[in-house]
């Protein structure tokens, strides 16, 4: 069950002071933060995700409200404010110092991941940090992994804090998983901010069991990545986690990262490999598909509606098969194609192994659509067709 936190309002005044409001965040979700910092009194805090820098605002308004002298780090990647490049990120920030006492000892830190500067941010092995702040990228990797190498810098009952549990349900976003499969997957006390409806932030509570099912958090790994990093990008994570985990859990983050890369390498190769299929249906051959399933109706619309024109499909000659599907489209058994002298291109849509030794069989010459098309190919025909 979820425990919720009492909502502390008060410091999101500080807009009114500062004159301008620039966190993306709701009231009652900076509130939920500066009701967690009420509650547990955080010594360290680190922020991993400033944009603006509207969000520290408050939370140092707040500490300053409560008289709570915290070491405050705010960690970013970028270097400008991504809604406007002419202004560097966290700028808010600033504005928000000249007019409070100095309660909080603060540092920006720009340019760096989190995994670049947690051993200077923790140099003091005494001095973990209380609470972690996780709102970047929301793609996997993304707050997932940058979660596994704090966790060894976390005190023992350190509060997290994940922004945008529900942002996959919006938009382009599908893909954004991260929070939420870290919410999920991470042993610990559970806190939101309110129950009647699931929430768009959330966080927890580390405890005894945390770090004991860890490899939670490592198998989540291996859940397909949003993005690609490049090998500078992440020996800092690799080092930290060499540093601070088990071979297996080692092993399995070095796995989940080769898995990753390469999948999304293909995947990056859409635009040559459908590129490829295009050509192949300008080759003056009569082109079929092969398979009748989900996947060839999904390709043989995607092809027609790219001009191309599809002679109709192939079936193995053991499936039970009319001449013309529901929607009027030739259906051939391989038999069929095999004993005219007509010259066929022929397109595998169903990957199958007895398939292949078949048409190899025949001599008969093929084209492999790749697996890793046919979600781009089937959510073309779903939303465009």
């Amino acid at each position: 069950m979820f425990r919720t936190v009492e909502l502390f309002l008060d410091p999101i005044d500080i807009f009114d002071k500062i004159g301008e409001r620039k966190s993306e965040l709701s009231n009652k979700e900076l509130g939920f933060i500066c009701g967690l910092i009420r509650m547990f009194k955080p010594k360290k805090i680190v922020e991993v995700g400033v944009s603006a820098g509207g969000t520290t605002a408050v939370i140092l308004n707040c500490l300053n409200k409560l008289n709570i002298y915290t070491n405050v780090y705010s960690v970013d990647l970028a270097y400008t404010y991504h809604y406007d490049i002419t202004k560097e990120c966290g700028f808010q920030i600033k504005d928000a110092l000249k007019i409070l006492k100095r309660t909080a000892n603060h540092e920006l830190i720009l340019g760096k991941t989190i995994a670049q500067v947690l051993p200077e941010i923790c140099e003091n092995e005494d001095e973990k940090i209380d609470m972690l702040i996780l709102d970047t990228i929301h793609y996997l990797p993304g707050e997932l992994l940058d979660f596994i190498v704090c966790l060894p810098y976390l005190s023992q009952n350190a509060i997290v804090v994940l922004d945008d549990l529900t942002f996959a349900h919006f938009g382009e976003n599908r893909e954004a998983l991260a929070t939420k499969i870290l919410f999920d997957t991470v042993v610990a006390e559970k806190y939101v901010p309110y129950i009647n409806e699931y929430p768009k932030m959330a966080a927890f509570k580390l405890n005894a069991d945390t770090k004991k099912y860890s490899m939670n958090l490592f198998s989540a790994l291996v859940t397909p990545w949003g993005y690609e990093m490049p090998v500078e990008s992440i020996v800092p994570y690799t080092n930290l986690i060499s540093r601070h985990y088990s071979h297996s859990e080692q092993n399995i983050f070095t796995e989940a990262y080769r898995i990753n890369q390469e999948s999304l390498h293909k995947l990056n190769n859409i635009s040559d490999d459908i590129k490829n299929i295009l050509e192949i249906c300008e080759s003056g051959k009569k082109t079929v598909i092969y398979g009748a399933g989900s996947r060839g109706r999904a390709l043989y619309d995607f092809l027609s509606d790219r001009g191309k024109y599809i002679y109709g499909f192939v079936v193995s000659d053991d499936r039970k098969q009319s001449n013309i599907d529901d929607k009027g489209r030739r259906v051939f058994s391989l038999s069929n194609i095999k004993e005219t002298e007509e010259d066929y291109c022929v397109i595998l849509a169903a990957a199958d192994e007895e398939i292949r030794n078949n048409l190899y069989r025949e001599k008969i010459t093929f084209y492999e659509a790749p697996n890793y098309i046919f979600p781009f190919i089937k959510n073309y025909v779903r939303y465009i067709l």
